[in-house]
């Protein structure tokens, strides 16, 4: 299953449109049934029952280095108001700028 096909699982209980994941209520409220509905319509498990939206936020913030976007950029998508909070938890998967001799 594609990211992009469980968002579509990911709906507001209210109006149906998509909706950001941001809140423990929501998380609570939306994430986690539509992992389990994921799972349910693909007829086996195809994400991990326990799989959480902070470990999504780590996986997107990963994929992000790995594509190399700029630390900047990456603080500001994942809503950290201080670059240094991007760069102390996600610093060991930047490239190093040490070059060996």
């Amino acid at each position: 299953m594609t990211l992009q096909q469980f968002l579509r699982y990911i709906r507001s209980p209210d109006d149906g449109n998509r909706t950001h994941v941001l809140s423990l209520g929501s998380c609570k409220n939306v994430f986690k049934p539509a992992v389990k509905r994921a799972n349910r319509l693909a007829g086996k498990t195809v994400l991990p029952p326990n799989l959480t939206f902070h470990s999504l936020r780590h996986t997107y913030a990963s994929l992000c280095i790995a594509a190399g976007t700029p630390p900047l950029e990456i603080s500001r998508f994942m809503g950290h108001s201080k670059i240094t909070t991007t760069l102390s938890i996600y610093s060991h998967l930047f490239p190093s700028d040490h070059t060996e001799h």
